[in-house]
């Protein structure tokens, strides 16, 4: 109930607009119920978003960019990330893809330990003071990590929807999870329980595959030494 020199984007159950606004742009609005007073000023008109999806909160600024054009921005960046995951790391990708399709209960398990146990272990590590210096790098691996296993969801959901239909393409994989996980994302609630199962399902997965990387490695450093010294 005031002057906003520019436009205003709000969410909440309820949203009223007093006798005594003036805005300067474009309202636009995602609420259970509205009211507007006859009094009221809004240069660029009153708009209904439900693509909002109930985000609850009040941004003003002069301009707004679309819901649809963060979610193709992500569906990009996804998208190349992908690419480059299949094109580095081929046979890890499709056994990440494998493990969420053979075994999803353990991958969701896994991946939520890491979701959470993760922040609290980097927490510890920087109470230490000395250890300041490792959480920070901590800090940014686990963004990555984050980053990569919810890729590699999109790419096993891709992967296990081509099974099914007797069908293996990695690329066309990567491309339907990707695409089916956005198009879900406009979907309010289902949207973001879907990212989160997606995301655990391909954390989970990703650790796994690079604890048994690291296992394997240190089998064979432990066969080496065994051989050196049996000569």
């Amino acid at each position: 109930d005031g002057a906003v020199g520019g436009g205003v984007r709000a969410g909440a159950d309820s949203i009223a607009i007093g006798p005594n606004a003036d805005v300067g742009g474009e309202f636009r609005y995602d609420a259970g119920t509205f009211t507007r007073s006859p009094d009221a000023t809004v240069a660029g008109g009153v708009v209904e978003d439900t693509g909002l999806r109930g985000d609850v909160g009040v941004t003003v600024g002069p301009d707004f960019v679309p819901t649809w054009v963060g979610t193709a921005y992500g569906v990009v960046a996804n998208l190349a990330l992908g690419a480059v995951l299949l094109l580095a790391f081929p046979r890890f990708s499709r056994e990440v893809a494998d493990r969420v399709g053979g075994d999803a209960l353990t991958s969701g398990v896994v991946g939520g330990a890491v979701l959470i146990g993760t922040p609290v272990l980097l927490v510890l590590v920087a109470l230490t003071v000395v250890g300041i210096p490792l959480a920070l790098v901590g800090i940014a691996a686990y963004v990555v990590a984050l980053w990569v296993g919810s890729v590699y969801g999109r790419y096993a959901l891709g992967s296990w929807v081509l099974d099914r239909l007797d069908r293996s393409n990695r690329w066309v994989a990567l491309l339907l999870g990707v695409l089916a996980v956005a198009a879900i994302g406009f979907v309010p609630w289902l949207g973001g329980l879907v990212d989160l199962l997606v995301l655990l399902l391909g954390l989970g997965a990703f650790g796994v595959g690079l604890f048994g990387l690291y296992r394997g490695r240190r089998s064979r450093r432990v066969a080496d030494r065994e051989t050196v010294a049996a000569d």
